[in-house]
């Protein structure tokens, strides 16, 4: 699921567009969790939950266009920033999960307009979580030897069967 490219140039953590994309996608889903929380129209739950859910799809997809085409690094970004980055992205799925359980408790992901859309940005901020976590794991270096210590037992063939670990 993750390209093979270093971390820190497929977020672009720290960037003014990035905090934008980010920051702009948390408010969003703050406000649809004040809906929810208040239970406002539906119609207008409904926009607001189609709204996030098209800015999250946009945010995810300047991930991945950044991922497919790195661009020119233009001054190194932080350690600082790349955690600041990884809170973020996994604020956005607690803000989302929050909302959501609101949302299915109230019986709004069984409707079938505003369903779809929820779900939609649940399966969405889980990605968001995923690309959280991997930036986090980036930072720890233990992760990095082990990750090393691993592809060298693989290349010296010493593999374990995974009964060997119960």
């Amino acid at each position: 699921m993750f390209p093979a490219i270093p971390i820190s140039t497929l977020y672009g953590a720290g960037t003014d567009k990035w905090n934008a994309s980010a920051y702009a996608a948390l408010s969003v889903a703050w406000r649809v969790s004040a809906s929810v929380r208040t239970q406002a129209t539906i119609l207008s739950l409904s926009r607001d939950v189609w709204k996030l859910d098209g800015i999250l799809r946009n945010f995810l997809e300047e991930i991945y266009k950044a991922a497919e085409n790195p661009p020119p690094p233009t001054e190194p970004v932080t350690k600082e920033q790349m955690m600041e980055a990884a809170k973020t992205l996994q604020q956005i799925h607690r803000t989302i999960e929050q909302l959501y359980v609101r949302a299915k408790s109230a019986g709004l992901t069984n409707r079938r307009f505003i369903g779809a859309a929820l779900n939609s940005v649940k399966v969405r901020a889980e990605e968001l979580l995923e690309f959280g976590d991997a930036l986090e794991m980036s930072l720890n270096e233990d992760v990095d030897a082990f990750l090393e210590h691993s592809l060298e037992d693989l290349r010296s063939g010493n593999v374990y069967d995974l009964p060997a670990f119960k």
